[in-house]
């Protein structure tokens, strides 16, 4: 129980809460494609489980990732009801809220707190809808160009290496054509 306080007390101390009035302001972008509705199909639910990997840690309502990929498509008619009435609703089951922290050793002395960091293990079962979800939305935000062209992590075909090579290239041009470059981290 003393030990469980003790990382309590850490994994809460490096916990960040954001200042929500410090978010810049966007200008507003015409698309020519609205996001009405996420359908959900059962088609949609029916594949969406193949990014599942089998090996992880169940969260707390105990349900295995292998056993959810195995058992999938015989089920996969009841996730279809329950996604939607998630999305109509704009609320998920409240045990889809809940996660088990567990303590994972990064490196240096065990009987150190700063040693470990949290994992938080969530139900499995949401994460096909949370994956449905980010497709969709994903798929709008690239069909109404809404990206800026120096996004690149989280999107396809536009890997952090892929923008790191692009910001060597473009620092060696600078520094080719004689001009000044400070970077800083």
């Amino acid at each position: 129980m003393e030990k469980t306080e003790v990382l309590n007390t850490l994994f809460a101390s490096v916990f960040t809460q954001e200042n929500l009035q410090q978010v810049p302001k966007l200008s507003d972008r015409k698309y020519s494609h609205t996001i009405e509705g996420l359908d959900i199909t059962c088609l949609d639910v029916e594949t969406a489980p193949t990014k599942l990997k089998p090996d992880k840690s169940p969260g707390p309502d105990q349900i295995h990732p292998r056993i959810l990929k195995e058992c999938y498509r015989a089920i996969r008619i009841p996730l279809t009801l329950i996604f939607r009435k998630s999305l109509k609703e704009g609320q998920v089951p409240s045990h889809w809220k809940e996660a088990h922290l567990t303590p994972i050793h990064k490196k240096g002395r065990k009987k150190q707190p700063n040693n470990y960091r949290p994992v938080s293990l969530t139900s499995i079962v949401r994460k096909p809808m949370e994956r449905l979800i980010r497709n969709k939305t994903m798929n709008h935000m690239d069909e109404n160009k809404l990206f800026t062209d120096s996004q690149y992590g989280f999107r396809n075909k536009r890997s952090t290496v892929l923008q790191l090579l692009k910001v060597i290239d473009h620092w060696t041009e600078l520094l080719d054509e004689g001009n000044c470059l400070d970077v800083l981290y």
